[in-house]
């Protein structure tokens, strides 16, 4: 038998140290994973024309990467200020809308269409009607018809700044383009023409719209994408 004072002796501090080792070896952490359920997407249903109350806004949005035309004796600058008409149904619990983005005809206003706007409006749409800084009928100086295809590019700022939330929840699959005469033909560039093609637009309506002259790209005979209704008449 090994003499008990042969074995080596420990100190405090060792045991200490021991102890501390010994705690921590054994000490295990468990993480706790937390799920998070998100809510569901509500798709505002679309209905018959009435089957919505409306409201009418106006809001202000600027591109200040475009310009505005001469307008007679008022000079251009920098910057394009789009005033939009906004037209939207009262949804009881809200919900993502679907979006009609409206273009104005020449030497008038959105509110011209008032009553077309809030018949959309009251099926379940989102109406947006930009104002043309070229076209407008009450902005200073003499109204143009040489910026139509700089009013096709405002629909379609108007469509980015709607995804931004700018005008309140929309569905981003449901995006519609509209126009009469001048703002018809607005909308025939972004149907037709591949260089001002915007992919979010699944539908584009045409009314007593034409092909304009001097608008640069490539002229196509199908919509570039989503669906392509022509309204004209032997009259305009």
């Amino acid at each position: 038998h090994r003499d008990l004072h042969s074995f080596p002796t420990r100190r405090s501090s060792d045991l200490t140290t021991q102890a501390t080792t010994t705690t921590q070896a054994t000490t295990t952490t468990q993480a706790t994973t937390t799920s998070t359920t998100l809510p569901a997407v509500v798709h505002v249903a679309v209905g018959a024309i009435g089957t919505y109350q409306t409201t009418t806004s106006d809001i202000t949005v600027v591109d200040p990467s475009r310009s505005t035309p001469d307008r007679g004796d008022v000079a251009g600058y920098t910057g394009r200020t789009l005033r939009t008409l906004v037209v939207t149904p009262v949804v009881s619990g809200g919900g993502e809308l679907p979006v009609i983005v409206f273009a104005h005809g020449y030497d008038s206003e959105p509110e011209t269409y008032l009553p077309l706007l809030q018949a959309w409006a009251s099926a379940g749409y989102l109406v947006l009607a930009p104002e043309s800084p070229g076209s407008a009928a009450n902005l200073p100086g003499t109204p143009v018809r040489t910026d139509i295809a700089g009013q096709a590019q405002d629909l379609s700022f108007v469509i980015t700044k709607a995804l931004s939330g700018t005008f309140g929840s929309v569905d981003p699959a449901r995006i519609s383009v509209g126009g009469h005469s001048d703002g018809g033909s607005a909308v025939a560039i972004l149907a037709l023409n591949g260089a001002y093609h915007d992919p979010r637009i699944a539908n584009y309506l045409v009314l007593s719209g034409a092909i304009p002259e001097g608008v640069d790209g490539t002229w196509g005979t199908a919509p570039e994408s989503g669906r392509l209704l022509v309204v004209v008449g032997d009259q305009d």
